[in-house]
């Protein structure tokens, strides 16, 4: 409480005295109040900045799963003709020429190709599982297809406590937090090992993500 003042009653040492102690505590409260008012604002600015994150996440999904969406419903039907065309033209041509059924069996072996990598870029937009089937599953199947890319790494998923119910934005940056460790994982760590676990309930969640690789320099 800085409204308390001293009675200046006298011009002597006692009041001059008493008028310096009434400033220092008139400064000490504008400058009390000062720091309230850059610690609301700063708390404000706080909120409004994870709410900021927040939007710009939400859109950057919902950008994601359109894409994924238009991937699967036009480029994915293309390829799947192309592909049933091709096994025509291959089934109907190895009663005649051979370089046609040559041909075709190329045009098929590049469409199921592209259908792979599509299919990896759908998932990597956004993983249909996340939604059909949950965190659990879509980590489940994000670890397998890894370790199918990298056969070399030996990984281990555990999964403990009650998962079910969570909201679809934590299940997303659990999901993303995940895929980006991974990612780094093969990109920098030089790891044979990897261990991820996810424990907790729909109040309270702990992930951790560990490896054996060479770590960051610290020099």
């Amino acid at each position: 409480d800085y409204s308390t003042r001293i009675p200046i009653e006298t011009a002597d040492e006692v009041g001059r005295t008493a008028s310096a102690f009434n400033h220092m505590v008139t400064e000490v409260s504008n400058r009390t109040q000062q720091l309230e008012e850059a610690e609301s604002q700063s708390r404000t600015l706080l909120a409004e900045n994870r709410n900021l994150v927040h939007t710009s996440l939400n859109v950057q999904e919902e950008e994601r799963k359109h894409l994924a969406r238009e991937l699967h419903d036009e480029l994915g039907q293309c390829i799947t003709a192309i592909q049933a065309d091709a096994e025509s033209i291959r089934d109907l041509s190895r009663e005649g020429d051979k370089r046609i059924e040559t041909s075709a069996s190329a045009i098929l072996d590049v469409s199921s190709h592209i259908y792979e990598v599509v299919h990896a870029m759908m998932q990597r937009l956004r993983p249909g599982v996340l939604d059909d089937l949950g965190l659990v599953e879509a980590l489940k199947e994000e670890l397998s297809t890894w370790q199918d890319r990298h056969p070399e790494i030996e990984a281990n998923f555990d999964v403990a406590g009650s998962l079910d119910g969570l909201d679809e934005r934590i299940n997303i940056t659990i999901y993303r937090i995940v895929q980006e460790c991974l990612t780094n994982i093969t990109r920098h760590a030089g790891a044979t090992r990897v261990s991820i676990s996810l424990s907790g309930n729909i109040d309270r969640l702990v992930l951790s993500v560990s490896d054996n690789g060479k770590g960051l320099d610290q020099s």
